[in-house]
Order: structure tokens, then C-alpha cells, then sequence
């Protein structure tokens, strides 16, 4: 700061905040003069006939805003005006953000309160200087000095405990295709394969389960920053809504018909997802394996309250990424790679193989597409069917892995951290031309 800043003569800004606490402090006016396009001061003698000087060139709402000013210092006392609520957002940067979550973890507070325990610092260190202006009143000066201190002991939000939920934007929606092909899979090896032995029953299962609309897939994810053993680690974790559709009865029944025409009995049902939970379903199987085909129309089978139970009740399978962030010196580094868009992508996807497959986080998805073509050449049609589904998942996973990626890091990039102050806080940022640069190490 400038000790010719707030000189009055020399004093000049554009923010309106900034020049109403110099004035307090100074016991003067502020005006805001139309053809430096900034504020300036005043001192109370000068107001009036500075006021016929205004009317005298026509100056009528430059004139009202100055009386408007004079009639608030006179409305309130000092201490009112710069105790009053002010409200400041901060942009931070991926790492000015990623460095406050790791300090508020390890203060066990807010990342707002981070904020304000810093700003408060670097004001207080800076208030010493004013005392040294003749012009400034050293009782105002003291009574904002307080103000800045009760402000920093100010008890804040909650702590970060289960994490910093992340915003984040889906700049374009996910392919129906290979998010269906990506999510059938998460089904089948977190839920029906520990439910169901029989390969050729889980393929019935797969083919009946329905997905949300791909338009609305992504809205119900969590993303967010937590702390495990001193590291911060960006998380996604999201849902997959899986039902087999029971208003649609033609599909269910061509879903119950696939699965009598395996031979299940009704004992062998009974173990099964969705038939341990209605009793009606394996007799209905039974009836159609023995082509005696019963009439469903009014069974239970149809009650919407029965099914939301079962819905419930069903453990659908999470894709949940965790991944550490580490700070490098000035960079941010993500899973031990630089944080971008190609090794974020390409780590993501790693986790996602290692879920599905291990053997696909090496997948060379070139030389399985000719192995595929050779095997149908040569009719061995069951190896070209499982290189296939190989070469499907493999490419839905990559997709996904890519969308997953955009949001993380676009939920890094637009975090936005509100702070409320005091006026005479907010007033003495201006003045000291604290910007996050300066707050955020």
C-alpha cells in the first residue's frame, strides 16, 4: 500500500466500498466524480458547496448520490456502516483449491474458514501501517482493528468430514450404446455374478435390466475431494440405477418365458434376484415351461409398492474412482501424473479395467479386432463372440473413462469458495490490494 493512496487529495478508486471506509476512516465524504469515472473525497465543509457547483453544471444524479452519501454517515455511527455484511467470491485455481482442502483436513475446519483465518492474517499484518496517517482517526482505526480480529474468531461451517463435494458441468451427453454396454457390465460382475452361477441366466438378467436415460445418467454422481491417512484424493462415485422393468408386461413376460425355457424349477427360482422376493414368479415360470401359461394380469406381481420394496432392497454396483492428489512444488500432480487431460484419462481407465478385468488394462484392442475376424474365418464362433464383448467393453470403458475424466477435471476448475465480511474487512482488501494470490500461499 501507498501512503499517497490515501492522501485525500490523491485518493481515487473505482470500487464503492473501498471509498466509503477511507472516508469513515478519515471522517470525509465520498462522491463518485462522473468524469474520472472514480470515487474521490470530500471533506464535510466542502459538501455544500460542492453540491451547487454539481446543480450549477446540470449535474443532478452525480449531486444525489453525494447527498445520498453525506446522509448515510449521518444516519449511522462508524462502526455500524463498516460492521454491516458484505459478501466475496473467490475462483481458485486447482492447486490454490487442492492446498486449502489439505489445510482445512488438517485444522479440521471449513475450507471458507481457511479463507478467513489467512485474509484476516494478512490484514492485520498490514493495519500497522495506517497508524502512521495523520489523516486517518486513530479511534475509528482502532474500532476497525476489532471489528477484523472479532471477524477472524468468527466460529465457521461445518468441518470437512465425509468430503468437499465438487460442482461440475457434463459438457455433452453420454452414448446410450456404450454407457449401456459399460453399465451392464458393473451389474453383472458387482451384483448378478456373486447372485447367479449360470452364464446363460445372467445373459437373460442383462438383457431384461433396464438404465436410466443416458441424457440423465451422470446427474446422481458424487464427486468430491477427501482425505485418507494425509492425502487428499478426488473422488467419483456414482450409482447405476438397474431395474427389470415390471410395467412393461410384455417384457416381463418374455423375460420369465427365456428364463422357463432354461428348465429352472420352482426351487431353483426361489434363490434368485427378484424371485426370492415374490413368491408368484417361479410358479409363473413353472406354468410356462409346462406350456400351461397362467394368467398374470392380476397378480401381485404387478404392485408397485412390492416392487419399490424389492428395488430397495437390490444392492446396485457403485463405479467409484478414488485416485490421490499430490502437490509437486507449483504443480498438481494426479496419481502421480501430471494432471492432465490425457493421463487423467488414462488412469481412470486403468481403474476401471482393473474392475472388470485385469487382463484388459493391456488390451490391445487393434490386434483383438483381427484375432475376432480369424476366428470367424476359421468358425470357431463362440472365441469371436467372447473377443468381442472383450473389444466392446474395452472401447465403452475407454468412452467412459473419458467423460469421467472431463468432470473431475471440470469440477476442479470451477470451484468458487463465498465468503461473508464486514464491510470495513472487504474496504481494507481494497485498500491493501490483497488479492487470493496473496491468501492462498
Amino acid at each position: 500500500m501507498s501512503p499517497q493512496k490515501l492522501t485525500p487529495a490523491e485518493f481515487r478508486t473505482e470500487d464503492k466500498d473501498e471509498a466509503e471506509l477511507v472516508a469513515l476512516m478519515m471522517d470525509m465524504i465520498y462522491y463518485f466524480d462522473e468524469e474520472e469515472e472514480k470515487y474521490r473525497l470530500i471533506s464535510r465543509d466542502e459538501v455544500q458547496s460542492k453540491i451547487k457547483k454539481l446543480y450549477d453544471e446540470d449535474k443532478y444524479a452525480e449531486a444525489e448520490k453525494l447527498i445520498d452519501s453525506i446522509d448515510r454517515v449521518s444516519s449511522k455511527d462508524t462502526e455500524e456502516i463498516i460492521r454491516e455484511s458484505k459478501s466475496k467470491s473467490y475462483r481458485l485455481s486447482k492447486l490454490q483449491f487442492v492446498k486449502a482442502v489439505k489445510k482445512a483436513y488438517e485444522k479440521n475446519v471449513s475450507v471458507a474458514d481457511i479463507l478467513r483465518s489467512n485474509i484476516s492474517k494478512k490484514i492485520e499484518s498490514n493495519l500497522k501501517n495506517l497508524y502512521d496517517i495523520s489523516e486517518i482517526d486513530q479511534e475509528r482505526l482502532e474500532s476497525l482493528e476489532e471489528i477484523v480480529k472479532r471477524w477472524a474468531m468468527k466460529e465457521g461451517r461445518s468441518p470437512l468430514k465425509d468430503g468437499y463435494r465438487l460442482s461440475y458441468h457434463i459438457p455433452t451427453n453420454p452414448s446410450e450404446e456404450k454407457y449401456e454396454i459399460f453399465a451392464k457390465n458393473l451389474v453383472k460382475i458387482n451384483f448378478l455374478e456373486k447372485k447367479i452361477d449360470e452364464e446363460k441366466l445372467i445373459d437373460i438378467y442383462l438383457k431384461y435390466y433396464t438404465i436410466p436415460d443416458p441424457e440423465d445418467a451422470f446427474y446422481h454422481a458424487d464427486i468430491r475431494l477427501n482425505e485418507d491417512g494425509g492425502n487428499v484424493n478426488l473422488i467419483f462415485d456414482h450409482e447405476m440405477d438397474f431395474i427389470i422393468e415390471h410395467f412393461d408386461r410384455e417384457k416381463l413376460n418374455d423375460f420369465l418365458s427365456d428364463i422357463a425355457n432354461l428348465g429352472f424349477n420352482k426351487e431353483e427360482l426361489n434363490d434368485l434376484p427378484i424371485f426370492d422376493k415374490i413368491y408368484k414368479l417361479p410358479e409363473i415360470v413353472e406354468s410356462i415351461k409346462d406350456g400351461d401359461q397362467e394368467d398374470i394380469d392380476n397378480s401381485p406381481i404387478y404392485d408397485r409398492d412390492e416392487w419399490d420394496e424389492i428395488i430397495k432392497e437390490t444392492s446396485f454396483p457403485r463405479l467409484k474412482i478414488k485416485i490421490p492428489l499430490e502437490i509437486n512444488g507449483g504443480s498438481l500432480m494426479f496419481g502421480g501424473e501430471s494432471l492432465e487431460i490425457d493421463s487423467v484419462k488414462k488412469i481412470i481407465l486403468d481403474k476401471i479395467l482393473e474392475n472388470f478385468d485385469g487382463d484388459l488394462v493391456a488390451f490391445d484392442i487393434d490386434k483383438a479386432k483381427q484375432k475376432a475376424v480369424e476366428c470367424v474365418k476359421e468358425g470357431d464362433y463362440s472365441s469371436a463372440k467372447r473377443i468381442n464383448k472383450q473389444i466392446s467393453l474395452y472401447d465403452a470403458s475407454k468412452y467412459m473413462a473419458g467423460k469421467i475424466g472431463d468432470m473431475m477435471l471440470d469440477s476442479l476448475s470451477s470451484q468458487v469458495v463465498s465468503l461473508t465480511m464486514p464491510k470495513g474487512v472487504y474496504g481494507l482488501l481494497k485498500i491493501f490490494d490483497l488479492k487470493k494470490e496473496d491468501i492462498l500461499w
